[in-house]
């Protein structure tokens, strides 16, 4: 799917959910999701690598990246209450690679957390944090005048993230986010240390199965 088209999808959600925005009766939220999402991750970085010969930073980014997670999320709203907090944990694996030959891959445990609103029976949004703590690799290929690179280690991923969810029916569920995330990663490798930060917007579709329509029971 291209680059440009891909939002669009998430934008679909938002317009979709706010034309029914107002039909039907008071809304409840109920999250109880298990599912999959696709996404196109940030691919723009900054680098310090550091070996023998002194240190050098810059900016560059990956011609191209994508990603795909599997995870939960539950909702911890009273019965009756339109909204309430809701709690998710995903893994996660993202890749990116660059025209000109290299490539980079991360793999991640993620915990989400936030607050959600149900605007109506068929449509909620939620707006979250998230840490993801998991490893990646990062491969350089060598040319003629510079040998090739790889260096791997561990990946350190905070973020934001706004969710909108649209219920199909009473079991499948859509999902459309939008967030920014911003991934440290600490590598070593050939001989050299790189610190490395993937920072920018990512852009997902997802599909759940919804465990159960009840809400969750506090008193």
């Amino acid at each position: 799917m291209k680059a440009h088209v891909f939002p669009r999808y998430v934008l679909m959600l938002v317009v979709a959910g706010s034309l029914t925005a107002g039909a039907g009766n008071a809304a409840e939220l109920v999250i109880r999701d298990v599912g999959v999402e696709v996404e196109l991750p940030a691919t723009g970085y900054s680098f310090t690598l550091t070996d023998d010969t002194g240190s050098r930073s810059g900016r560059d980014s990956f011609t191209s990246g994508y990603g795909a997670a599997i995870g939960a999320r539950w909702s911890f709203a009273r019965i009756g209450d339109a909204s309430g907090p809701v709690l998710g944990v995903a893994i996660a694996a993202d890749r990116a690679s660059y025209a000109s030959g290299g490539s980079w891959a991360s793999s991640e445990v993620r915990g989400q957390g936030g607050w959600g609103w149900a605007v109506n029976d068929r449509f909620a949004m939620l707006a979250e944090g998230l840490l993801g703590l998991g490893v990646a690799r990062l491969t350089v290929e060598g040319n003629g005048a510079f040998p090739g690179f790889s260096a791997n280690g561990g990946l350190v991923t905070p973020g934001v993230q706004a969710v909108a969810l649209w219920s199909i029916n009473q079991r499948w569920v859509a999902s459309g986010t939008l967030g920014y995330r911003y991934g440290l990663a600490k590598l070593t490798g050939d001989g050299a240390d790189v610190d490395l930060t993937v920072s920018g917007f990512a852009v997902g579709v997802g599909l759940a199965w919804r465990i159960t329509d009840r809400p969750f029971l506090l008193e």
